[in-house]
């Protein structure tokens, strides 16, 4: 989360809709997320479905971007916790890995 924290762009993070990180990042890394727990996140169901769609990576290139821009999400967040395999999420060239070490992933928006 530090590496995170570091990055001095103030755009939201994506994380995992399944996992805690949703609570941690704006915590450990002063950044806001996409999603967090459902007391939380305003329209929590259709969020999570939106983010799963994308980290599944049942969107198109043109959607997830519009995703991205519509919502100012900036980073991706991606751990071994997930279900979700990152090559799902790499199929997505507007992605660039920013840290990748001890299984997390993070990707910056270009």
């Amino acid at each position: 989360m530090k590496f995170l924290g570091k990055q001095p762009d103030k755009k939201a993070v994506l994380t995992s809709p399944d996992k805690y990180f949703g609570m941690i990042v704006p915590v450990f890394a002063d950044k806001n997320v996409y999603i967090a727990r459902p007391i939380f996140t305003p329209n929590f169901e259709s969020k999570l479905n939106i983010a799963d769609r994308f980290y599944q990576g049942n969107m198109s290139p043109d959607e997830a971007k519009k995703f991205f821009k519509d919502n100012r999400i900036g980073f991706v967040l991606l751990t071994f916790m997930e279900k979700y395999n990152s090559k799902d999420v790499e199929k997505y060239s507007f992605l660039k890995i920013i840290y990748n070490k001890d299984n997390v992933r993070i990707y910056k928006v270009l």
